[in-house]
C-alpha cells in the first residue's frame, strides 16, 4: 500500500511538470526598438497589423500562453478547460477569471488582458492557471504572489 501511494504522488507531480505558462507584458510601442531580438519579434507579433493609435492602444497589456502535454489529460479525445485567474493593480483582492474549453490534444491556449481591461484595471499582479478535465485539476501553475 505504501508503494502505491508513493507511485500516485510521483505520477501527479510528473503530469504537472508538463504544464507551462509564458508571459509577455506589452507596455508601449517603444519596445519594438529594443536590441533584444526576442522582444522585438514578440512585440511585432503582438502589434500585428495595427495602424492607428487606437489599434496600438487596444493591444497594450499582458499576454499569457498556456501549454500542456497531451499526456496530462485522462481522456485525450475529450476536452479540457484551461482557466486563468488573476488580480489586477486597481481591483484590490477581486479575482478576475478567463477560461477556454479546448480539445485535450491541442496543447496551447492564449489569454490576453489588453485594451480598456488593462488600462483601466491596471497590470496583473498575481495569477494562477489551471488545466481541468471533468471538474478535476490536472495541472496548475501560479505566480509567486498568488495566494
Amino acid at each position: 500500500m505504501r508503494f502505491l501511494s508513493i507511485l500516485s504522488v510521483s505520477v501527479l507531480l510528473s503530469s504537472c511538470s508538463k504544464f507551462t505558462v509564458a508571459q509577455f507584458h506589452l507596455r508601449d510601442r517603444q519596445m519594438a526598438i529594443q536590441n533584444v531580438d526576442a522582444i522585438k519579434a514578440e512585440t511585432k507579433y503582438r502589434f500585428g497589423n495595427a495602424v492607428s493609435s487606437q489599434e496600438y492602444r487596444d493591444k497594450l497589456g499582458q499576454y499569457y500562453v498556456c501549454r500542456w502535454s497531451t499526456s496530462i489529460a485522462d481522456d485525450q479525445r475529450g476536452t479540457v478547460v484551461v482557466e486563468l485567474n488573476y488580480r489586477q493593480a486597481k481591483t484590490g483582492q477581486e479575482i478576475q477569471s478567463k477560461s477556454q474549453e479546448v480539445s485535450a490534444r491541442k496543447g496551447k491556449v492564449e489569454f490576453a488582458i489588453t485594451g480598456d481591461e488593462y488600462l483601466q484595471r491596471g497590470k496583473v499582479l498575481a495569477w494562477q492557471a489551471e488545466v481541468k478535465q471533468n471538474g478535476r485539476v490536472l495541472a496548475s501553475e501560479q505566480s509567486f504572489l498568488w495566494e
